[in-house]
């Protein structure tokens, strides 16, 4: 598969990320019981820990396709994006706080660092949304 189909593959499994992310974050959680509304917030964290993990996956392709810059790393590869004016500072800095956040629940669980990521995740959606936006319009 060459580079150009290989970026393509990488595009569309992460625009389906980040709409799983979204749809899971459109549900009212108001009309659940508890037991339901935790399992429905331990969902939309991992659709969260899905989609940032295919974001710099996708932006290294990127990177690869249209600046011969191969990052290997994900703080590595978000950066080269947001200098390459892809993306400004502020979202460079929330997309890496993203990653910092996705780590944190992926290797030490505390319900406290749990509740701080789960606070965040509509502003996460959000930049994730601009990165899908900013993607496609360079196709």
């Amino acid at each position: 598969m060459e580079q150009s189909e290989r970026y393509q593959a990488k595009l569309k499994n992460y625009i389906k990320a980040v709409t799983d992310f979204r749809r899971s974050m459109d549900i009212d959680l108001c009309s659940l019981n508890d037991d339901i509304k935790d399992a429905v917030r331990n969902g939309q964290v991992h659709k969260f820990e899905i989609a940032i993990e295919q974001t710099w996956r996708v932006i290294k392709h990127f990177m690869i396709l249209r600046h011969e810059s191969d990052v290997p790393f994900a703080k590595d590869a978000i950066s080269a994006f947001w200098e390459a004016h892809y993306i400004d500072e502020e979202e460079c800095e929330r997309l890496l706080e993203m990653v910092k956040a996705r780590n944190t629940l992926s290797h030490v669980y505390k319900e406290s660092d749990y509740q701080a990521v789960y606070g965040k995740l509509p502003a996460y959606l959000a930049s994730l949304i601009k990165v899908v936006d900013i993607l496609e319009a360079k196709k």
